[in-house]
């Protein structure tokens, strides 16, 4: 029998062809949707093991910074598995009480004398035959840890609303930022639960580490923007590409996510440049503008103050355009070169390409006070 989400699912994707081809068609759906993006040669051999190990009932323990998609490998191991059709269960318990989390997880019953009784199923009985999927592990109460560890070594557990014991069927899988033997040597895991985390581990690289994967990240982003929003899809310019691959993602994914989404919705451009994102390296806003210059070609930061220049100009006709232009570029690249050679025209005239004379001429002009020095 088809499961409720199986269900919805066709409802929502008709399809004709036998059981065995909808089912294939509904699992291919899911991928897509999935967005695994597997470009670099990390990524490519994180995919293979994935395949490798989806087939099996062992714990699987996915270990990477917060961001670098520890949730879509878990969720592509559910999918490559035998029980793919069902749901895969992600459960957070980081911030609640030992007392609540053990609740969650084995089911309660509540009522009373004057409260009609009421049965909630827990984590460990919802999820049987299916796939279990702990985020932040390393962050639970120890005595949750051996509740779960508990379960899986012996394969039972007992309910929490009618005391019964149960079979433990979920296929667990664990995200943790750091080895399971560093885990134990910071005190955030208890030795015990080791053998369980360390059945099997993978490793998700942070997304400095596999900068192949920043622009099909980023064009996934860009499709699912415009499908949002309901505006044309953008592009990106070659001097984006360039930076998006180049900037530190200290957040991983979800910060290239937040960036590509601003600049969609602030930029009115169909083509976004560098200076359309806005982004915070390492919260530091000075330090981030500086970064972003320097990787932004010089033709890009005329032409943005060009934009800027002519919508104040919107409705008036100006005539010398290009000599107000060129004076106002002349002058400051004048005063620079001066200022770098310390005041040695002859120097100065070499860098500039232009004769001595025509250079004393534009320092007139612009009436400029250069700084004699020994210069650069």
């Amino acid at each position: 029998m088809m499961s409720k989400g199986l269900e919805n699912f066709v409802s929502e994707f008709p399809y004709g062809g036998t059981s065995t081809e909808l089912m294939e068609h509904y699992r291919s759906l899911l991928k897509e949707r999935l967005g695994f993006i597997a470009v670099s040669l990390k990524m490519r051999d994180l995919e293979k093991r994935i395949s490798e190990v989806a087939r099996e009932r062992f714990p699987v323990t996915i270990v990477g910074k917060r961001g670098v998609g520890r949730e879509t490998v878990a969720r592509a191991i559910h999918l490559e598995g035998p029980s793919w059709w069902r749901r895969c269960f992600t459960v957070d318990l980081t911030g609640y009480s030992e007392a609540e989390a053990k609740r969650l997880l084995v089911g309660y019953r509540e009522g009373g004398l004057f409260k009609e009784t009421r049965i909630e199923q827990g984590i460990f009985q919802l999820a049987a035959r299916s796939t279990l999927c702990f985020s932040n592990f390393d962050s639970y109460p120890r005595s949750v840890q051996m509740l779960i560890f508990a379960a899986w070594e012996s394969g039972k557990f007992i309910r929490g609303d009618t005391n019964s014991e149960e079979k433990f069927t979920a296929r667990l899988i664990f995200l943790v930022q750091r080895p399971p033997n560093e885990l134990v040597r910071h005190g955030e895991i208890d030795e015990k639960v080791v053998p369980m985390l360390s059945a099997y581990e993978m490793h998700v690289p942070p997304l400095s580490e596999r900068r192949e994967d920043i622009l099909p990240l980023a064009e996934k982003f860009l499709t699912e923007a415009s499908n949002i929003l309901g505006l044309r899809r953008k592009t990106l310019s070659r001097e984006a590409e360039r930076w998006l691959k180049k900037a530190p993602w200290t957040q991983n994914i979800p910060q290239l996510k937040k960036v590509i989404y601003l600049a969609y919705l602030t930029a009115s451009d169909e083509e976004l440049k560098p200076h359309h994102f806005a982004l915070l390296h390492d919260d530091n806003i000075v330090g981030y503008e500086k970064a972003q210059l320097e990787e932004i070609g010089l033709a890009e930061v005329v032409e943005k103050k060009l934009e800027i220049f002519l919508e104040r100009l919107k409705g008036l006709d100006t005539l010398g355009l290009y000599d107000v232009i060129i004076s106002k570029v002349e002058e400051p690249l004048i005063r620079l070169v001066m200022n770098y050679t310390g005041g040695n025209q002859i120097r100065a005239s070499r860098l500039l390409g232009i004769n001595r004379n025509t250079l004393r001429a534009k320092i007139r002009k612009y009436d400029l006070k250069i700084k004699r020095g020994r210069g650069r």
